[in-house]
This record gives structure tokens, C-alpha cells and sequence, in this order.
């Protein structure tokens, strides 16, 4: 019986002793970290735990079940206050922010040059070609007159039965008609006019051609019926020749109205 109690109390100091020095260790860490009450708690408990110390408190009157937890007591609240006096993990090194100005930038992909083309320049509104149609019409009837006029004289010679003075009339009628056909003929649109008008004015220029060549062809026939050649072949070819100059004075006339009216020119214009 002596025994068990002696091996009793041996262990007990034994567990005593070891707790003492855990909880030195632990109070050393608790030291370092300047966790104070955590290390208080584990002194206390270390102490408590010392056999030593233990005979003392029993001396004391405290009961022996106090007296054996007291150790554990203070070691728990030593534990507890451990846990609650732990540092927080230390923030990492502040990285100082880089002020805007110092910060730069990567610089921006350079665009190719944009190239520029220039639009072709704006072709300059056209002049008006009433003026210049209207001039071209009046020098194709300057160059007519003197034609149109021989064919009166002429005609006026015959009545009288005066050859002389109808093969006279017939030679000089013969050359200003053949000016008329050949002057005429030089006419052309100019820039002025639009393709329509341009295309009429150009064939109305063909029929006043073809008239005034059929009239010089008549006057070259009326002088060979004035110098003795009156064959009836001769006097049919100068009729035919002046019907047919009538008929393509008239188309002519027409014609360079019809031109005249694509540009706004009325027919009593170009009287």
C-alpha cells in the first residue's frame, strides 16, 4: 500500500516537473513576443506544478483535488491567452506608389502619314453658247446672201432674153456661190454647246453645204445655156439643180432652229 502511494506521488511529480518546464519554454516565447499575460499564466502554472512548490500550497489547508488541478488551471488560461495575444502576421513592405508624373508611358503605335489626294479641280462652268450659236448662224447667212441673190439676177437676165447680161450675172453668181459652199463648210461648233445641240448644228452645217454647192452648180449650167449650149439636157439639170437647192435651204433653216432649241434659242430669233 506504502509502495503504490510512494509510486503515486513519484509520478505525479514527475508529471509536475515536466509541466514546470514546458511551461518555462513556453513562457520564454511568450517573453520574446511581448505576450505578458500569456507568460504570467505559464509562470504561474509552472510553479504551481513544482513538487516543491506543491507542499507548500497543501501546507496551506487547500484541498489536495485545488491544489493538484492549480497547474493545469493556470496553464490552460496561459494557453487561452497565448491564442489571443498572437501577433497578426506582419504586413508585407509598403510599396510606395510612383507618382503619375514619374510613370511613363509606352509610347503610341505611330500611324503612317495619311497621303492626301487632291481632288481633281472642278472644271469651270461653261459659257453661255447662245451668242457664239447665234454669230455662227448670222455668218453662214453672210456668206449666203451674195449666192442667194445671184439666182434673182439671173433669173430677172433670162426673162429679158439678154444673154450677155445672163451668162454676166450667171459667172459672178457661180463664184460667190462657190465661196458660200466652201466658207460654210468651215463653220463647226465650238465648246460651248452641248452634245445634242453640237451633233444638230454640225448637220444642219452638212445640208447648208450640200445647197450652196447644188447653186454653184446651177450658175456653172446657166452659163453654158447663156453662151449658145441650150440643149434641153442643160436647161433640165439647171431647173433640177435649183429645186433641189430650194428644198435643202429649207432643211437647212430647219435644221439650225432644231439645234437653236436645244439651247433655249427660239425660232423668231433666228430670223
Amino acid at each position: 500500500m506504502d509502495d503504490t502511494k510512494a509510486t503515486k506521488s513519484r509520478l505525479l511529480a514527475g508529471i509536475g516537473i515536466a509541466w514546470g518546464v514546458i511551461a518555462l519554454l513556453l513562457t520564454i516565447g511568450c517573453l520574446s513576443d511581448r505576450m505578458y499575460w500569456a507568460a504570467i499564466l505559464l509562470i504561474i502554472s509552472g510553479l504551481t506544478a513544482l513538487p516543491w512548490v506543491a507542499n507548500r500550497i497543501q501546507a496551506t489547508g487547500l484541498q489536495r483535488g485545488w491544489r493538484a488541478a492549480l497547474p493545469y488551471i493556470f496553464g490552460v488560461a496561459g494557453i487561452v491567452a497565448l491564442g489571443m495575444s498572437a501577433p497578426e502576421p506582419a504586413a508585407g513592405p509598403e510599396i510606395a506608389a510612383t507618382p503619375k508624373s514619374d510613370v511613363v508611358e509606352p509610347a503610341a503605335p505611330r500611324r503612317p502619314p495619311s497621303v492626301t489626294v487632291a481632288a481633281p479641280p472642278a472644271s469651270p462652268p461653261k459659257a453661255d453658247p447662245k451668242p457664239e450659236f447665234l454669230g455662227r448662224y448670222r455668218a453662214m447667212l453672210g456668206l449666203a446672201k451674195p449666192c442667194d441673190q445671184s439666182i434673182g439676177k439671173v433669173a430677172s437676165a433670162a426673162s429679158r432674153g439678154n444673154v450677155i447680161d445672163m451668162y454676166s450675172e450667171a459667172k459672178d453668181g457661180q463664184a460667190a456661190c462657190e465661196q458660200a459652199w466652201t466658207e460654210i463648210g468651215k463653220l463647226e461648233p465650238d465648246d460651248t454647246m452641248p452634245d445634242e445641240g453640237s451633233k444638230k448644228e454640225e448637220k444642219a452645217i452638212t445640208t447648208c453645204r450640200q445647197t450652196y454647192f447644188l447653186r454653184q452648180r446651177a450658175m456653172e449650167t446657166a452659163m453654158k445655156v447663156a453662151d449658145g449650149d441650150g440643149r434641153a439636157s442643160n436647161v433640165v439639170s439647171f431647173k433640177e439643180d435649183l429645186q433641189a437647192a430650194q428644198l435643202g435651204l429649207m432643211m437647212c433653216v430647219a435644221e439650225w432652229m432644231s439645234a437653236g432649241s436645244s439651247i433655249g434659242i427660239k425660232p423668231e430669233d433666228l430670223k
